[in-house]
């Protein structure tokens, strides 16, 4: 599943709520999350998934992937 979020912390609570409700999600992939070093991912943290970011300091932008746990997966920054 793929979203512009357009500011993700202000909406984590209804992503969380969304997650609770369907258990057949194994990606999610958010743009536009505005996050910055202030966010911890503790603090964006879902059950059962690892966490990627990509933020952007620069007033904007910004990614986030959760991927199900039960899925091997490595970030890889040399592509």
């Amino acid at each position: 599943m793929h979203l512009n979020v357009h500011y993700l912390y202000n909406k984590f609570h209804e992503i969380q709520f969304l997650v609770s409700q369907q258990n057949n999600i194994d990606a999610f992939c958010f743009c536009e999350t505005f996050l910055n070093d202030n966010y911890q991912d503790n603090q964006i943290h879902l059950n059962g998934y690892n966490i990627f970011r990509k933020d952007i300091n620069t007033g904007g932008g910004g990614q986030v992937i959760y991927i199900r746990y039960s899925y091997f997966c490595i970030r890889r920054n040399d592509i």
